[in-house]
């Protein structure tokens, strides 16, 4: 009988260890490019987080690690001389184009100025292509400090209202939604492996 008390004690012990050391949440996530998210070790006091291994990641000291692009990576917290290891995997977002509730779009080639009001199947036809593409989110922006070239394509519905804007440059695609204003960049970026996007249709209207 003594020994078997011994023995519960002993158990009910190492759950209460266990308990007050708070096992690592999150041993193994999957985040999408873009995304953040606050990982979670021991009390979560204290904590010092790094990365071991990987470059799709970052992550500041309170432990929010953010997605940066496709990709494994390893981050260690540590706290009192114990280490957790939290393994990450980033996957890519292929972007869609929705045309949803869009009656016409206008196209402007930012070269030279010139617009092209397109509809009916041409809408369709450009949403096709842009989805086609494999074009998956970025955070990167390398044409950041450069302006003009491309072409603005500006979705409007019924109403004449704008409910859109995407704008194509080399090998982005930049799009703001519904209430951005532009003067904060855009809500979304896509980027493609390729050169640069595959814009024949959209050239061919100013042909």
């Amino acid at each position: 009988k003594y020994m078997s008390k011994k023995i519960v004690m002993i158990i009910l012990i190492c759950i209460c260890l266990l308990m007050t050391d708070t096992a690592l949440i999150n041993a193994k996530i999957s985040m999408n490019v873009g995304q953040t998210k606050k990982l979670k070790a021991f009390d979560n006091n204290n904590v010092k987080w790094k990365i071991k291994s990987g470059k799709c990641v970052s992550i500041n000291k309170r432990g929010v690690v953010k997605a940066l692009r496709k990709g494994r990576a390893k981050i260690i917290a540590t706290k009192n001389n114990k280490k957790k290891t939290i393994t990450v995997k980033v996957k890519n977002v292929y972007y869609k184009c929705d045309i949803g509730s869009t009656a016409y779009i206008i196209v402007t080639n930012l070269d030279y100025g010139t617009q092209k009001k397109i509809v009916g199947s041409q809408i369709t036809d450009i949403a096709d292509l842009l989805t086609s593409q494999s074009l998956y989110r970025t955070i990167s922006d390398p044409y950041e400090k450069m302006s003009g070239g491309g072409y603005s394509l500006k979705l409007y519905n019924a109403d004449n209202k704008e409910i859109m804007c995407l704008s194509i440059k080399g090998k982005m695609l930049y799009v703001y939604n519904e209430n951005n204003d532009r003067s904060n960049g855009p809500d979304l970026m896509y980027t493609t492996d390729d050169a640069q996007i595959n814009c024949d249709i959209i050239k061919q209207l100013f042909n």
